[in-house]
């Protein structure tokens, strides 16, 4: 489930989410994989199959965005943060 206005901003095509060539949908930083993309990427996709190009498409551009400069890519908050811990 999505919330309502990530669901808003969802780029779409034929009902389902409209993804770039590294499978990122059009709210920045959200990817879709599996059945899911296989609108834009063929039938492949919803099967064991296309998992190995997956993975290799998708990892390639997450280590290429990991490795830009930290004032490139918007900041993630920090696992267990105090904010966050219940402790």
């Amino acid at each position: 489930m999505l919330d309502g206005g990530l669901r808003r901003n969802l780029g779409r095509v034929g009902g389902l989410p409209k993804l770039s060539a590294n499978f990122e949908s059009t709210v920045p930083g959200l990817y879709f994989l599996g059945p899911l993309s296989a609108n834009c990427f063929g039938p492949a996709m919803r099967f064991v199959l296309g998992t190995r190009f997956t993975a290799t498409k998708l990892g390639r551009h997450l280590g290429a965005a990991l490795r830009q400069p930290s004032f490139a890519r918007p900041a993630l908050p920090p696992r267990n943060s105090p904010s966050t811990s219940n402790g």
